[in-house]
């Protein structure tokens, strides 16, 4: 839950707005979505894996700002 609140509360709005300090946010966004796709693929069920290589596509997307 914390990498869609930082992604969606912060990067997207300072986006928006056109913050000069979006690479900054962007590598948060991409710590926090790398921490979250960690605990999700420890369990085992499906729907764990899926979230944890969306986020890990949610960090990467992030890295490229």
């Amino acid at each position: 839950m914390e990498c869609a609140a930082i992604c969606y509360a912060a990067a997207a709005e300072l986006m928006s707005l056109g913050s000069m300090h979006i690479k900054e946010i962007s590598k948060l966004c991409a710590t926090i979505c790398d921490a979250c796709a960690d605990e999700c693929s420890q369990h085992d069920d499906d729907h764990c894996g899926e979230t944890a290589e969306c986020r890990r596509k949610w960090g990467d997307e992030c890295e490229v700002v």
